[in-house]
């Protein structure tokens, strides 16, 4: 990906999920459950907005009440400005992804996954 120095680019995040598997969206209806939060370090790229794509509300076994929750293949955006000072060539948006995967049964352990984004910037 490139980025022009001074602009405003948008990173599309793929997330992908075992069939059976859901994650609690970015804002569960039960304050109490783990929500799936994406986080990015400070660099020559500054994150902007962070946008989920909308929840499903769907009902399982373990829980009495509805969960909004991700299912399947779905994209988290988030537009970064790039630093018009930044050295061009080659570089990386580092994050993270934390979420807690679960089934019908019940939930895994939360889990947080390291993620890198290459850009090289450009004038």
């Amino acid at each position: 990906m490139k980025a022009k120095l001074g602009s405003t680019i948008e990173v599309h995040l793929p997330l992908e999920l075992r069939g059976g598997f859901h994650v609690n969206s970015n804002k569960p209806l039960d304050k109490t459950l783990i929500p799936l939060k994406v986080t990015w370090q400070d660099g020559l790229l500054g994150a902007t907005e962070v946008v989920f794509p909308r929840p499903v509300v769907e009902k399982y076994k373990f829980s009495k009440d509805p969960l909004s929750v991700y299912t399947g293949n779905f994209e988290v955006v988030t537009k970064f400005k790039v630093a018009p000072t930044a050295p061009l060539g080659p570089t990386a948006i580092n994050g993270e992804v934390r979420y807690q995967a679960c089934n019908d049964n019940g939930c895994q352990f939360p889990t947080t996954l390291k993620v890198a984004i290459q850009v090289t910037l450009v004038r």
